[in-house]
């Protein structure tokens, strides 16, 4: 049997009909096409989709890296003295808190926020002027 162009576009589209109806009527599993993670009525913030996510994975462990890097500046900030010392211990206080946010990225409870597990501006600042000083 030979079929045109027209034919079988037709019988496409009356097959896409029929499986649409059936998966309107929840025949054959058809009817929700998204993952059923996606089901809840809530829409998932975008910071629980990347916590989910393979890229949340990445995230966390760059934290690790973030925290190990500041354990070793703290070990470098036990070797000196006076306020470069003091300098390399908030420098290392900073990038841990930096680094167990990214690292926590994955185990946020429920209402709690990433952006207060960040140090904050005044942290920031004092680290700024500390570093300045010895300059």
């Amino acid at each position: 049997m030979k079929l045109t162009r027209r034919q079988l576009r037709r019988m496409i589209a009356e097959e896409k009909r029929r499986v649409l109806r059936e998966a309107a009527e929840g025949g054959d599993g058809l009817s929700d096409p998204l993952p059923k993670k996606q089901k809840s009525k809530k829409p998932l913030s975008e910071m629980q989709q990347l916590a989910s996510g393979r890229n949340g994975r990445t995230l966390e462990s760059a934290g690790r890296k973030v925290i190990n890097a500041a354990r070793q500046i703290e070990s470098v900030a036990d070797g000196q003295t006076g306020q470069m010392a003091e300098a390399l211990s908030k420098l290392a206080e900073f990038y841990t808190k930096m680094g167990d946010a990214a690292a926590g990225v994955r185990s946020l409870n429920e209402g709690q926020k990433m952006s207060e597990t960040l140090p904050n501006l005044q942290e920031l600042s004092d680290l700024q002027k500390e570093l300045a000083k010895l300059e």
